[in-house]
């Protein structure tokens, strides 16, 4: 038997309690956390909700842990960047700029004091690799999306972050993108009522060189309401902004 959760409960377990004693869905990902004398045992895998029953479709992962303290569940975002690719590319005239809104897969972290016990995606991503060749570029997760122009139509979803990429073309000549890589361990989580958002995120495009600029914002969106942060970034920016090659950004 399997219950469904409709979001990442941010709390701290004692640790004589039983976070879930039994199977729990947080999206793709199944988990469950038991507890004997003195150890307690986390066991997850990946399915997709099928009615009845659940698909499995990886490997049984199991783990022990003796009891030395509370466990803490917390909401995170991607350990590496996102290559976000749009459903059909993205024509930008000269001198103008667009506000995408993007979304990626949200990720749990458990953790036991400072040990970090589990550290996984909802749902499974696939690997991906981001620049011009084999030699120039990194491994980054692959995001469809449909990368809309505005909030309109999007459905709240739980297991989501939206984050708002402005991109702006200040070089002579238009840009045709067809993908771009969002920097997304450098980004906080908050959530918002029913949504979670990251911090905004703009890529500058210049004409003064072949290197882009992306600036990271330092607080919640201007979309959020009454904005909780969840968590802050894995990695840290100097000043709030990352200079990388521009074929490193955008594609």
């Amino acid at each position: 038997m399997i219950k469904a959760m409709n979001q990442i409960p941010e709390i701290k377990w004692e640790a004589a309690q039983v976070p879930f004693n039994e199977w729990v869905g947080l999206d793709q990902l199944w988990l469950l956390m038991t507890s004997a004398a003195h150890e307690f045992s986390i066991s997850y895998c990946y399915g997709e909700p099928k009615n009845p029953p659940w698909l499995q479709f990886t490997a049984l992962t199991e783990m022990r842990f003796p009891i030395t303290g509370p466990i803490t569940a917390t909401s995170r975002l991607s350990d590496r960047p996102v290559v976000a690719r749009p459903n059909q590319p993205i024509h930008l005239p000269s001198g103008e700029h667009i506000t995408l809104f993007v979304g990626t897969t949200l990720w749990l972290e458990l953790t036991r004091g400072r040990d970090l016990l589990l550290d996984l995606p909802l749902a499974r991503l696939s690997d991906t690799w981001f620049g011009p060749n084999t030699r120039e570029g990194e491994v980054c997760y692959a995001c469809p999306t449909h990368a809309r122009l505005s909030m309109e139509g999007i459905a709240a979803n739980p297991y989501k972050a939206i984050t708002p990429v402005e991109i702006r073309n200040q070089a002579d000549s238009p840009l045709v993108m067809d993908q771009f890589n969002l920097p997304v361990p450098y980004l906080a989580l908050y959530r918002d009522d029913d949504r979670h958002w990251t911090s905004k995120v703009t890529i500058t495009r210049t004409s003064a060189d072949s290197r882009g600029e992306v600036k990271i914002a330092t607080s919640a969106p201007p979309f959020c309401r009454s904005p909780v942060e969840l968590s802050v970034p894995r990695r840290r920016s100097e000043g709030g902004m990352i200079h990388k090659a521009l074929n490193l950004l955008l594609g």
